[in-house]
């Protein structure tokens, strides 16, 4: 995927490109963590996973619920998705049958006329991942998306990250914070999150947030999303 003169430079002087390694450690962790609840939900039934702003991930490439019928439906602007496939190309990684690519502009398209013109089924359960996104969306356009998300059906799931204001941290994740941000000038610190579907309706969603030490702070967000906005 880094290309071939990527690749060498990568392989030459790795310590180059290790600018950033709690950045890259969230990066791995919030993966790690959204493939466990995806996990979770196939247990639950679910067979269709939606992976929203794409860009490289992985996951649709070595499905390992494709054997249970688990779709991928990955969505992503349509200028990410070409380049997205030069490289799957150029480095022979073939698009499976249960991967289909969705083209679309968060803040100017809909999500579900897109997912549902790709061969999504809204009448179905659904696991989304919704991994380094809602940052650099409107207010607007992450409520639009909860809200739909949330009025699919009971064992729909979507994980995300968001951004937690720097004051709100204890001072050691506060520094750790400031270290993962680097020279990119973040104001955020990113943490997981997993809203699930009760099954009622657009008013019937569940936040739930893992409890960060220090922080203080309980793991049940429900009343964040108890109706739309």
């Amino acid at each position: 995927m880094l290309g071939e003169e990527g690749a060498r430079a990568l392989e030459a002087d790795p310590a180059r490109f290790d600018t950033a390694p709690r950045l890259r450690a969230l990066v791995a962790a919030r993966s790690r963590y959204s493939e466990d609840e995806l996990a979770a939900a196939v247990q639950r039934g679910v067979r269709q996973c939606v992976v929203l702003g794409a860009g490289l991930d992985t996951l649709a490439y070595r499905n390992p619920y494709a054997g249970s019928g688990l779709r991928v439906f990955e969505v992503d602007h349509p200028d990410t998705q070409l380049w997205k496939r030069e490289r799957l190309e150029g480095a022979r990684i073939a698009v499976p049958d249960s991967m289909t690519f969705v083209p679309a502009n968060f803040e100017e398209a809909r999500l579900a006329y897109c997912l549902d013109a790709a061969g999504f089924d809204a009448r179905q359960p659904a696991f989304f991942s919704w991994l380094g996104v809602v940052p650099y969306l409107t207010l607007e356009a992450v409520r639009a998306t909860v809200g739909w998300i949330g009025s699919l059906p009971a064992e729909t799931a979507v994980v995300f990250d968001y951004g937690v204001d720097p004051a709100l941290l204890s001072p050691p994740l506060r520094a750790a914070s400031r270290d993962a941000s680097g020279t990119r000038g973040a104001s955020r610190r990113a943490v997981p999150a997993v809203l699930q579907s009760r099954g009622s309706g657009r008013d019937a969603a569940r936040i739930r947030v893992p409890r960060h030490r220090g922080s203080g702070r309980p793991r049940d967000r429900s009343a964040l999303f108890q109706r739309p906005c």
